[in-house]
């Protein structure tokens, strides 16, 4: 799910089309969103926002053309990732206001998996674009230092033996 009121998916137009009343089709439907819902093993949920009690989405109005906008709070667009969401409309034709009014719904699947944000928010995690600390950057030289004079020392008395083995055959 995106931040809060931010299109739910920028590309995916709300359209209506095709629908009407009595063999009359309608010109120009007006909805807005009543309920959010979301699947969950236990059945569908309702995703109301406990601050304000509205629902977690909006209709956004652009160009002529409407999306989905998220509102909701932080804790219900966790608990939507990888789940099944359903909003509600309610429409009334404009153009015509003696038709009733109908609601049609929205269902879609939000990215990700049920519980796996609550499992990257237990795990530890260093901040963004930290680095090494002064004293891990000094312990990690003195190992590399202490490493590589290791290695000198260690090379300097191979070399040594193997030379005086080499004259200790020779005579």
């Amino acid at each position: 799910m995106p931040l809060k009121h931010q299109l739910v998916h920028p590309t995916a137009e709300v359209a209506l089309l095709g629908l009407e009343h009595g063999g009359t089709p309608l010109l120009s439907p007006v909805c807005v969103v009543t309920k959010g819902s979301l699947l969950t093993q236990t059945g569908w949920r309702n995703m109301a926002n406990t601050s304000t009690f509205e629902p977690p989405f909006r209709l956004f109005r652009d160009g002529g053309r409407t999306y989905v906008q998220w509102v909701g709070e932080e804790a219900e667009r966790t608990a939507a990732e990888g789940r099944l969401v359903l909003v509600t409309l309610i429409c009334r034709d404009a153009a015509q206001p003696s038709t009733p009014v109908f609601r049609p719904c929205l269902a879609f699947r939000v990215a990700g998996s049920p519980g796996a944000s609550e499992a990257a928010l237990s795990a530890p995690a260093r901040g963004q674009g930290a680095g090494l600390s002064s004293a891990e950057g000094a312990i990690i030289g003195l190992v590399v230092t202490c490493l590589s004079v290791t290695y000198v020392v260690a090379m300097t008395v191979y070399i040594r033996v193997k030379k005086r083995k080499e004259r200790e055959q020779n005579m």
